[in-house]
């Protein structure tokens, strides 16, 4: 299965598997109702809690965030034909079928068939960054150098003292960056999650409120 596909697969099964939370803060910002509170149900509903960070203008570094952009290795080497030529494309629909009959689902990177998306920014559309499969999280499977979703590709597109950071949930798998601001309600989940109980805890960037929160990334047997 390819990286990209097993990103809606996690967050389909955070819904699901997501430890259970109590209580929420009362809390203004980005997706607050009209009278200053976070959508609680919607929260709940995805199994997450509000965390008990409190934005006062000066936000905590988190433990991960993205000062800059990176290049990431070829997680596989490119695969080659019978007589060793690589296999050249214009788009990932050259790479698929009979183009390739030995391989499966090749992404077509730099006019060259690969079994990863990307190596760099550049190499993804718009609001997507390049996740190198070293930092992709998601439990015992092969990950490949693959485009996630990107509100914020670098902590400078944040704002001041604001932080670029990726979003892991279902078995600390990558769902996409989003910027760490004054709102969020978790930065650490060590001290700032008494609303969960178990292992797991994780601060996860919740887009029905626009800002982090407290939810658990355990992975499931």
């Amino acid at each position: 299965m390819r990286a990209s596909v097993r990103h809606v697969v996690g967050m389909a099964v955070l819904a699901l598997a997501a430890g259970h939370c109590s209580g929420s803060t009362n809390r203004s910002g980005p997706g607050s109702s009209t009278d200053g509170a976070p959508n609680a149900n919607a929260l709940e509903d995805s199994g997450l809690c509000e965390g008990t960070a409190v934005g006062d203008g000066a936000v905590p570094v988190p433990a991960e965030h993205r000062p800059a952009a990176t290049t990431c290795p070829l997680t596989q080497p490119l695969p080659t034909s019978a007589d060793g030529g690589a296999f050249t494309c214009d788009s990932a629909a050259d790479c698929a079928g009979d183009a390739t009959p030995a391989y499966e689902g090749l992404s077509c990177l730099n006019h060259q068939c690969a079994d990863d998306e990307c190596l760099s920014d550049s190499d993804c559309g718009a609001g997507t960054v390049c996740l190198c499969s070293a930092d992709a999280g998601g439990g015992d499977v092969r990950h490949l150098n693959a485009c996630v979703p990107a509100a914020c590709a670098v902590d400078s597109d944040c704002g001041p003292n604001e932080y670029c950071s990726p979003n892991r949930t279902y078995c600390g798998e990558v769902t996409g960056y989003y910027c760490h601001g004054v709102h969020d309600t978790c930065v650490d989940p060590t001290t700032d999650c008494a609303c969960l109980s178990g292992e797991g805890k994780a601060c996860i960037y919740a887009p029905q409120v626009g800002y982090w929160v407290c939810g658990q990334s355990v992975c499931l047997g």
